[in-house]
Parts: structure tokens; sequence; C-alpha cells
């Protein structure tokens, strides 16, 4: 931690001190299947608790606009893309370019 991290704690009238191990952890990305199996997906992994997690399309799908909620769409694009996936996925196999999408 830097001074000015420090003071920025003490300005707030915090103590500064490390995260208490047993109250704090990490929700981590599943990476994809590849040889890391069962390593997150993340650039780097805490030297803390960690957990992954991973959410199946079946389970997300009628949630995906949330996914992009908060992107800016100047040219109003992201409404229209995420119908085209919902219409999609709700053919499933009767539609030839979505039947074969896993949720």
């Amino acid at each position: 931690m830097t001074d000015a991290d420090r003071k920025r704690w003490q300005q707030l009238g915090l103590k500064p001190r490390p995260l208490a191990r047993d109250r704090v952890y990490y929700l981590l990305p599943k990476r994809e299947r590849t040889d890391n199996m069962g390593r997150p997906n993340s650039h780097s992994i805490p030297n803390m608790p960690y957990e992954t997690y991973a959410y199946a399309l079946a389970s997300a799908k009628d949630k995906i606009d949330l996914l992009v909620g908060y992107v800016p769409n100047l040219w109003e694009t992201l409404g229209p893309l995420t119908a085209i996936v919902l219409r999609g996925l709700a053919a499933g196999p009767l539609n030839i370019n979505w039947g074969t999408v896993k949720t």
C-alpha cells in the first residue's frame, strides 16, 4: 500500500489493514474446455480464496439484454441484435442457423 493510499484510508476514518481471508473471496469466470480445465479464465489468480462460476445459456438467455444494458449504443444496433439472438434461441432446432446452439 502506498503512502497516498494510506492517507486516503485515514481521511475516511478507516484503519488500513488486509482483508480477512475468511470473509472475502473472489468469483472468477469458468474457463472453457481447454488444457487448463478447472482453472479460472482470469489473467491473474488472487492469493485468496476463490470460486469459479458460469451461467448456462438456458438459464440466462432471457437476460441477454441485461448483458449489453450499459454498453453505449449510439446507433441503436444492440436492440435488433439482441432480438435476433432471442428469436433464434427460441426457435431452437427448427431454425437452421440456431438449431445446434447448446443451451
